[in-house]
């Protein structure tokens, strides 16, 4: 939990907190590259197995289309996070970046699946309510995304961060 206190930290400081690992959005691509080569390869193990025929290579088909759909989608809503200060840092892997604060965020919520923590940031950036998806491995960080979330927006509550000062004319 040393590491838990470092974060925690940083965060009290007001420095960049990298909620997921510096290279995650490469891993996240090979990780998908590397599950399209796999069914790509049984598919073709099934062919060669059960012969080619208009049943299989339609089956086949809609196997492809729809592991490749899959896959965009992931790739589409997984975003690498940090939070710094009273902001919330989006970075996607066509390297557009999203810069929003810590207040628009409207849900957290992280879901344990085979070891992984599935995490959904719903947050409204210009009117649009948007979704980010974060996977991280449970044995690899102290605390769930959803956590060091949480705490950031507690802290910038508490400071009050992002109130704008009063009209420029009223002050004396």
């Amino acid at each position: 939990m040393a590491n838990n206190r470092v974060i925690l930290d940083q965060l009290y400081n007001r420095k960049r907190v990298r909620i997921t690992p510096k290279d995650y959005l490469k891993r996240c691509r090979l990780y998908i590259m590397l599950h399209l080569m796999v069914i790509a390869i049984a598919l073709f193990l099934l062919l060669s197995a059960i012969g080619v025929t208009f049943l299989s290579l339609g089956i086949s088909g809609v196997i492809i289309a729809s592991s490749i759909g899959l896959c965009y989608l992931f790739l589409k809503r997984t975003k690498s996070v940090a939070v710094k200060g009273d902001t919330l840092i989006l970075n996607s892997i066509n390297k557009q970046s999203c810069v929003t604060s810590l207040r628009s965020i409207k849900e957290v919520n992280t879901n344990t699946v085979l070891g992984l923590h599935l995490t959904r940031l719903d947050y409204k950036l210009d009117g649009v309510n948007r979704s980010t998806l974060v996977v991280n491995r449970s044995w690899a960080v102290p605390s769930t995304p959803e956590q060091l979330i949480k705490k950031a927006i507690q802290l910038s509550k508490r400071k009050k961060a992002n109130h704008k000062p009063g009209s420029v004319l009223t002050q004396a």
